[in-house]
């Protein structure tokens, strides 16, 4: 079958432009979503067994499936700790996996992601100062009541230079074990 290989491209070109220009662009992830439902729609019958759910038109099991990371991650984009492209990215692939496997590519992407910033905090000897900033993030965070945005410090200059992480490479090394047969 066709699809694991196309959320695995979906997830490679968004992490080749993450590192690139730390942006996904929104007309990849349309592409990416149009031919989920052109497949979807070609490859399944309505009611296939295996591509949604008992009795769920494989259609809404895609929307499913795009709305458990939305919904999921909405608190993390609204506090920019995560990028609105990275959840559009996983909202995406949810569409082809469905609801039960974005979750467990969302867990390993996260996992993914712990470790690679493990890796980043490491290299740039910036795990004291990484370790500061966040708690004086959620000290101001809990004094003022507003909501100011996480990844604010790297724009001011108060976080190091290169110490970012591009979520987009994570989720594409979680896509990779989930094509490979790692699945739940």
């Amino acid at each position: 079958m066709i699809m694991p290989y196309v959320i695995l491209a979906i997830a490679g070109i968004s992490a080749c432009f993450d590192l690139k220009a730390a942006r996904i662009p929104n007309g990849i992830l349309l592409a990416g979503l149009a031919s989920g439902v052109f497949a979807r729609l070609r490859v399944f019958s309505i009611f296939e067994a295996g591509a949604a759910p008992a009795g769920m038109p494989v259609l809404v099991a895609g929307a499913a499936g795009m709305a458990v990371p939305v919904l999921l991650l909405v608190l993390f984009w609204h506090h920019r700790m995560i990028g609105g492209g990275d959840v559009k990215l996983l909202a995406v692939i949810g569409f082809y996996t469905g609801p039960g496997d974005i979750l467990w590519i969302m867990f390993w992407s996260f996992a993914a992601a712990a470790v690679i910033s493990v890796g980043i905090l490491y290299a740039n000897g910036s795990g004291q100062e990484r370790l500061v900033y966040f708690l004086s993030y959620i000290r101001n965070s809990s004094r003022k009541g507003g909501v100011r945005p996480y990844r604010q410090g790297a724009q001011t200059g108060t976080i190091s230079a290169g110490s970012e992480m591009h979520f987009a490479v994570a989720v594409l090394m979680a896509v990779m074990m989930y094509t490979g047969g790692a699945r739940p």
